[in-house]
């Protein structure tokens, strides 16, 4: 059984590197993710086209804090697939409780409960001119997706949405991080999370 781990929430636009920050803190601690994203509440597939999937009001908080607070308390959790084609969950995968806890997803800080549970919050900064063309490359050579189609929804959701709840995640933050390599990052979260008192701070 994992006694209190340490938990660390990062928040960041699309395009941020808040998962490769996450993936880099996952191998250097011993942590378990859970990414926000797994998380979607289930829809209705006609109302696809329509729905806006930037919005935390998607988000299964409940079922994420629940799991947290069990990581913590040292048992393990099925968090569920998701399936963007169907909107539903199609299957669950457990995870075990570890030293640390890492929460990743785009708008973790817009949630106080979730926050007040961590050791450290962490959003990464970028300007939003480079998280679009990021994540228009992304779609384009992993997903195969056309880049018009993804500026078309970098303007019409991605950006509205993050310029939205950017203040609040801003003010809900312990630590903020401009573009560099990630392991400067990683310096600056094990910097934070050795800082007695938590103070927002841009690094």
């Amino acid at each position: 059984m994992v006694s209190s781990p340490q938990v660390i929430a990062i928040s960041g636009i699309s395009g941020s590197g808040k998962s490769t920050l996450a993936q880099a803190l996952a191998q250097r601690m011993d942590a378990v993710v859970l990414c926000v994203d797994d998380y979607y509440r289930e829809t209705d597939p006609e109302a696809l086209e329509a729905t806006n999937f930037e919005d935390p009001a998607l988000t299964d908080w409940e079922l994420l804090l629940a799991h947290l607070d069990e990581l913590k308390e040292g048992r393990p959790v099925e968090v569920p697939q998701y399936c963007y084609t169907r909107c539903r969950r199609i299957a669950f995968h457990r995870r075990n409780p570890r030293p640390t806890v890492i929460v990743e997803g785009q708008y973790a800080l817009t949630q106080p409960q979730l926050v007040e549970r961590t050791d450290l919050s962490v959003l990464i900064r970028i300007d939003l001119a480079e998280a679009e063309e990021r994540r228009c490359h992304r779609d384009v050579s992993v997903h195969g997706r056309r880049a018009e189609d993804s500026r078309a929804r970098f303007a019409r959701e991605i950006a509205p949405t993050y310029r939205e709840f950017s203040p609040r995640m801003e003010a809900l933050s312990h630590l903020q991080l401009e573009p560099s390599e990630v392991a400067h990052w990683v310096q600056q979260v094990d910097l934070a999370l050795r800082t007695p008192a938590r103070a927002n701070f841009l690094a």
